[in-house]
């Protein structure tokens, strides 16, 4: 439903989850589901959003390019009280369109806060990982290494940016250095969360950084 006033996305999930705060986080990419007995087929909130994902590259310890898993029980993830969201996410992710507003049918633009979850991967060293983000064509941080901001892996890195101005889609970006990467030089991401700016939703501050 558009125009989206919050929209929490948890890259990689198997399904959604509800934190504490209320938050409904979408797994993507959306699970398919299947008539069996009584369950509804397609059942849940389907979106796309035009991903596109690195192919190729040597995996590194059996992790190829692509949406990923890994179960959170047990695991700490320091700074975070949400494990979940950050054992799973997207490795070689470039490009993302969230579908925010709908201009056809003279919805106004509006400016976003946009908040991306980081996660260093185990074995990364500094100066490994390193990558570009770009919103709405712009670069909002420039040669981001998740290693490096939070030095040691297993500990949440979250980058907020204000003022997004969104007229239909918000296109996010991650332009790895170098630019046909193996998987160990790919960029990572978690999740990808929107607030619209001015609207009733709020930030949670226990992922903040």
């Amino acid at each position: 439903m558009t125009p989206v006033r919050h929209f929490a996305i948890n890259l990689g999930a198997p399904a959604d989850m509800k934190d504490d705060e209320g938050t409904v986080w979408f797994g993507y990419p959306n699970p398919k589901t299947e008539y069996t007995k009584n369950h509804f087929p397609n059942y849940g909130v389907k979106f796309d959003l035009n991903d596109e994902v690195l192919q190729g590259g040597t995996p590194l310890r059996g992790n190829p390019m692509g949406y990923f898993c890994s179960d959170f029980k047990g695991t700490t993830i320091e700074g975070s009280r949400k494990p979940w969201l950050f054992t799973s996410g997207c490795r070689g992710l470039i490009r993302c369109e969230l579908p925010l507003i709908d201009n056809t049918a003279g919805q106004k633009p509006a400016k976003y806060t946009v908040r991306l979850g980081f996660n260093a991967p185990p074995g990364d060293r500094q100066g490994q990982r390193v990558f570009d983000i770009k919103l709405q064509g712009r670069v909002v941080l420039k040669n981001f290494d998740i290693l490096q901001t939070a030095g040691k892996s297993n500990k949440a890195v979250v980058k907020e940016f204000e003022g997004i101005r969104v007229e239909n889609v918000l296109a996010l970006e991650l332009v790895p250095t170098p630019a046909n990467p193996e998987a160990n030089q790919a960029p990572v991401v978690n999740f990808v969360e929107v607030i619209k700016e001015g609207s009733t939703g709020r930030l949670p501050a226990e992922t903040s950084q």
